[in-house]
């Protein structure tokens, strides 16, 4: 309870603070200079990877709890795909990485609530531009499988996971132990959060690495039948 009452009320002003600046910079305050739009851009870098750890902390105690609830439709993943790789698209030609998908025609519709399957892929796109170096690439895929799931692969050709990482890596607080990855900052819930949003939706993530070729994260998601019905909320508690 105090955690998420603290993160929300941390939340509430850096909110303001994002809005405002993203304001001044779009120029509805009137003309900047380009020191002042440089500084403010840093206002905003910093203030949004602050709102980012916050929110984190307020889904890791809604889970904790057993109070995330899922908003369960038919979800087209090559939707939600294109809308991830337009927020992300930004960050990765800052390193001049490229991002591709293959999403193959048709795909099964996922049973899911769109917002947290956004939320998995931005996670793990994050991840994968983040330990992707320059003139890098990452491909997301997505595939049916017999077994009733829709499976998604995210591929980058980044650093890397040792194989004595591979064991913790969706550990909470984990941080892979060497001097790249701790310059890289976080907190290490990223992908501890994915695991369990991703098991709430009754699917199953791993990893595939190998130093200095890359990683491939690999999830999967149920299908939505057609007798399911319509939308509707499923509370999960942890653990069910």
């Amino acid at each position: 309870d105090f955690l998420a009452t603290m993160s929300h009320e941390l939340r509430t002003p850096l909110t303001s603070i994002v809005g405002y600046t993203d304001m001044l910079l779009s120029g509805l305050g009137g003309s900047i200079s380009d020191k002042q739009k440089t500084l403010l851009r840093s206002v905003l870098n910093s203030s949004e990877t602050l709102l980012n750890l916050i929110n984190d902390l307020l889904d890791l105690t809604k889970i904790e709890a057993g109070k995330m609830d899922l908003a369960l439709e038919p979800v087209e993943l090559r939707r939600v795909v294109a809308e991830v790789l337009n927020v992300m698209g930004p960050r990765a030609q800052e390193k001049r990485i490229r991002m591709s998908s293959f999403i193959p025609t048709p795909l099964p519709l996922l049973l899911a609530d769109a917002s947290k399957i956004e939320q998995i892929l931005v996670n793990l796109v994050s991840n994968a531009v983040k330990f992707t170096p320059e003139l890098g690439s990452i491909t997301i895929e997505g595939r049916p499988l017999p077994t009733g799931v829709v499976e998604v692969r995210i591929k980058d050709t980044g650093m890397g996971i040792a194989r004595e990482d591979l064991v913790r890596i969706f550990e909470r607080f984990s941080q892979i132990d060497n001097t790249s990855t701790r310059s890289q900052g976080g907190t290490g819930l990223g992908l501890a959060i994915t695991k369990d949003l991703i098991e709430l939706h009754g699917g199953t993530i791993t990893v595939q690495s190998q130093m200095g070729q890359g990683s491939v994260f690999i999830f999967t998601i149920p299908q939505a039948l057609a007798d399911r019905g319509p939308s509707r909320t499923k509370h999960v508690e942890r653990g069910s």
